[in-house]
């Protein structure tokens, strides 16, 4: 879990190094009226999920009789 959310950090740290990026998450902060700070709290409030919570929003949000599965590629080489 830790992994993963360094990942997620470190993406949004990075995104924000590219000015394309950047202006449209400002662009979209002012529309929304959000402040920068919105973006800091968001980081923060990921970055203190413990495993439980995010399992319980996955069973909330995630139903897995929706998700399809597809496998693509060369099967009989692998035989």
């Amino acid at each position: 879990m830790a992994a993963a959310k360094a990942g997620w950090l470190q993406n949004r740290s990075v995104n924000r190094s590219q000015d394309n990026y950047l202006a449209g998450t400002l662009n979209g902060n002012l529309f929304l009226k959000r402040t920068v700070l919105w973006e800091q709290e968001l980081e923060d409030k990921v970055n203190a999920l413990t495993p439980t919570q995010i399992q319980e929003a996955m069973k909330k949000h995630i139903s897995l009789d929706k998700i399809s599965i597809v496998k693509a590629g060369e099967f009989s080489k692998n035989k």
